[in-house]
Order: structure tokens, then sequence, then C-alpha cells
């Protein structure tokens, strides 16, 4: 039953980007009824993939994949940190410390 819940998370996240873009062109178009469904549809379907995400982790244990997944999101802090973005976020943020 866990090896299965992958392809259940995908379809949840699936489900929730399909309800999400259905909110927003609802709201676009008036149709604020329509458009309070697929936003109760969105977060129950993205509740649905956090349960479900959170009990294939529980129970899969951890894998290298895991490890070495982290270890590139945690190399990539100081490269963010110097980028153009970066540093126009961190100037404009100490700009308001003067």
């Amino acid at each position: 039953m866990i090896k299965i819940l992958p392809n259940i998370n995908a379809i949840f996240n699936l489900l929730s980007l399909l309800f999400l873009s259905l909110g927003f062109l609802s709201i676009r178009r008036k149709h604020v009824k329509r458009h309070k469904i697929f936003m109760l549809s969105a977060f129950v379907s993205s509740t649905l993939f956090l349960i479900s995400y959170l009990v294939y982790h529980y129970n899969a244990g951890v894998t290298r994949f895991l490890d070495l997944f982290f270890d590139f999101i945690i190399s990539h802090f100081p490269c963010r940190a110097c980028s153009s973005d970066g540093c126009n976020y961190i100037d404009s943020c100490t700009a308001w410390e003067v």
C-alpha cells in the first residue's frame, strides 16, 4: 500500500493545480460561488496530499535520495544569497534599518 502513495500524491497535486486554475478563471469571470467551490476543493486536495505525503515518509523511512536532495538544497542557499535578486532583497531589507 505504501508504494502506491507517491502516485496518489501526484494525483492530489494535479487536482490542486486544476482546482486552483479553475478557481482563478472563475473569479476573473466574476463567478464567486464557483470560485469558492474550486478553492475549497483545492484546499481539500492539498490537505489530502499533505496527509498522504506524511504517511508515506513516516513509513518509508530515510532514503539516500532524500539526503542528497537535502545537501543539494542547502548548498544553494549561499548561491542564492549572492545572486542579483538575493542581493537586492538583502539591500532592501537593510535599507529599513538605517
